[in-house]
Order: C-alpha cells, then sequence, then structure tokens
C-alpha cells in the first residue's frame, strides 16, 4: 500500500467518528445552532482537528450521506445475490432499511434530503460526484429487482424497469422514514409498527405486481 493511501485509510475512523458525532447533535440541537467547538468537544478532539477533516458543516452532511449510500449499497449487494423472487429481496430490504433508520436516523435523514447532483454542483465539489455516482449504482440495484421480477412472472410486463425502480426506491425509503418519525403515534393508535410494515409494503407492491 502506497504511503498516502495508508495514511488515508488510518485517518477514516476519526472522521468517521467525528462525522457521527456531529450527526447526533444535529438531531439534538439542529445543524444552524451546532458549532465546531460543539463536534470537537463532543468528539474529545480539538477544532482543528474537525477543521482538518471537514471545512464546513455541509461537507459533514454531504459525507454523511455518502456514508449512508455506502451502506444502502453494501445491503442491496448483499441481497440481489440471494436466490428469492424480487418481491421477496424489496421486503428485506425494507426491514435492513428500518434497522438503518432506528441506528442512525440522522444518516437515514440526510440520505433522503435534497442534494446538489447537478453537473456544476459536482464539479466544484468531488464529494458530491461521489454521492451521485453511488446513487445511480442504488438505482441499477433497484432496476435489476424490477427486471428479475418481470422475467420471474411476478411483476407486471409493462413496467419500465429504470423508472418504476426509482419510484419503488423513493416510496419504499419514505415509507420507513414516516414510520420512524411517528413511531408513537403508529404504536398508540393505528397499527403495531411491523405490521404497519408489512401493509405498507404489501400496498407498494401493488404497483409493480402483476394480477392474479
Amino acid at each position: 500500500m502506497k504511503k498516502d493511501n495508508f495514511r488515508m485509510e488510518q485517518s477514516k475512523p476519526m472522521k468517521n467518528y467525528i462525522a457521527e458525532t456531529a450527526g447526533k447533535l444535529f438531531i439534538e440541537k439542529g445543524t444552524t445552532a451546532v458549532t465546531y467547538e460543539d463536534i470537537a468537544k463532543a468528539a474529545g478532539c480539538s477544532r482543528t482537528t474537525v477543521y482538518s477533516y471537514f471545512a464546513a458543516k455541509e461537507d459533514i452532511i454531504n459525507y454523511i450521506v455518502l456514508s449512508a449510500f455506502s451502506h444502502i449499497r453494501m445491503i442491496m449487494q448483499k441481497i440481489t445475490k440471494q436466490p428469492l423472487w424480487a418481491d421477496e429481496q424489496l421486503l428485506l430490504l425494507s426491514y435492513e432499511l428500518i434497522s438503518f433508520c432506528e441506528e442512525k436516523p440522522f444518516y437515514y435523514k440526510c440520505m433522503l434530503e435534497n442534494i446538489d447532483a447537478s453537473p456544476e454542483g459536482r464539479k466544484k465539489n468531488p464529494l458530491l460526484e461521489d454521492i451521485y455516482n453511488l446513487g445511480e449504482q442504488l438505482n441499477e440495484y433497484f432496476t435489476g429487482i424490477i427486471t428479475l421480477g418481470i422475467s420471474q412472472g411476478i411483476f407486471r410486463e409493462d413496467l419500465k424497469s429504470r423508472p418504476a425502480g426509482l419510484i419503488l426506491w423513493s416510496f419504499l425509503t419514505s415509507l420507513v422514514g414516516l414510520m420512524r418519525n411517528k413511531k408513537d403515534y403508529i404504536e398508540s393508535d393505528i397499527l403495531p409498527m411491523q405490521d404497519l410494515l408489512e401493509y405498507g409494503f404489501r400496498m407498494l407492491l401493488r404497483i409493480v405486481m402483476k394480477e392474479v
């Protein structure tokens, strides 16, 4: 391993820790209210150290989005390698998304928010280019699941795989986010979370499933 690459790998744990610490503070106080001094104190390091990894709070947010996308890609790789029906793959993904949302709510929230994916924005910030490329990979995984479902004869043949995959991804991630944000209300007035997830998931599947 080259010396520069070795240093980069060595610095990742600290960078991840600072980003995760900042994310927890952003949830508690709001992004605007949190200062670099707050982040440094909570992370047990100097403000200079925080600046050495992230020149602005926007950079922390972008790094969190990149980390979230990387995690979801890893999940998608694992799920799509399994010899399952397409709807089973989607159900497994929904469980994984719930777990991720519970474990790292701010990461999940950032993943759903608007990121500047314009060519101009990506030119100015290489991290945005990385986020864009990862997002495209996630879209391809969903396209693959739709294509698989069509080939298995369980999804409608008239579906356009890429837009259908994007829409299903949007609906599924939004459903999980809604359930997390409204958890107390849902469990007290509507259904247990697990039951509502199953119900919502089955409703979403009706968009793509063949009528029987």
